[in-house]
């Protein structure tokens, strides 16, 4: 679908909303248009999940049970030393 096609959806859908509907709608694309958690994030810690990503797309993966058992390990570790 198009960004033409969908912007024509909602013309023809807004003259049924009532106030309090156009209100929601407003309120909600502000938020889709608004800044996100990545967006916020400094350079490098974008760089780091980009890169990431590209680790991932290329196959390169941590079993889960790996992951999982070296959380384990940590918070066990933290938790003797408190």
């Amino acid at each position: 679908m198009t960004k033409q096609h969908t912007i024509e959806r909602i013309a023809q859908s807004i003259d049924r909303l009532d106030a309090a509907g156009l209100e929601q709608v407003a309120d909600y694309v502000e938020h889709l248009a608004g800044d996100t958690v990545y967006s916020s994030l400094p350079e490098a810690e974008k760089q780091a999940i980009d890169d990431a990503i590209e680790s991932l797309d290329r196959g390169e993966r941590v079993p889960g049970e790996q992951v999982f058992r070296a959380l384990r390990a940590r918070i066990s570790a933290a938790q003797s030393a408190s």
